[in-house]
């Protein structure tokens, strides 16, 4: 009697633990296309590249900008025989470039950011080769 005892609750306990766990979904097998996906999203090298990319751009915007101007002032404050002077100096500078200075720092970074961007495109191709190999 002890013993259908156990089996009923063994049973009864069974039965509940089996409710409780939820019916899965087999996984759905992987692609090729979500594997590269995958990857692209995962891979640190194409972080950095990303990144070095949107650093030359900000390079190049910044190769395209004046140089700040430089705002001074002065003071001279003199005293001879008994005399006191004084004089008040302002003066505001530019620098001006000539020569084509300002586009030859454009175009060169406007170079460095397509150099950047084909080899981003050349760590992806290189990602997308190496999941196809393990695909």
């Amino acid at each position: 009697m002890r013993m259908l005892l156990w089996i009923a609750a063994i049973t009864v306990a069974a039965d509940t633990l089996a409710a409780q766990v939820p019916a899965t979904t087999p996984p759905r097998p992987l692609t090729l296309a979500d594997a590269r996906a995958e990857a692209r999203q995962a891979s640190q090298e194409i972080v950095a590249a990303r990144q070095t990319v949107a650093a030359a751009a900000g390079r190049e915007r910044q190769a395209g900008a004046w140089s700040n101007p430089t705002l001074a002032y002065g003071r001279e404050q003199t005293a001879r025989s008994g005399d006191q002077n004084s004089q008040d100096i302002v003066s505001l500078e530019q620098a001006l470039e000539i020569g084509g200075q300002r586009g030859a720092r454009r175009r060169v970074a406007g170079l460095e950011r397509e150099a950047a961007e084909a080899r981003l495109a050349a760590t992806v191709a290189r990602v997308d080769y190496e999941v196809a190999r393990a695909y």
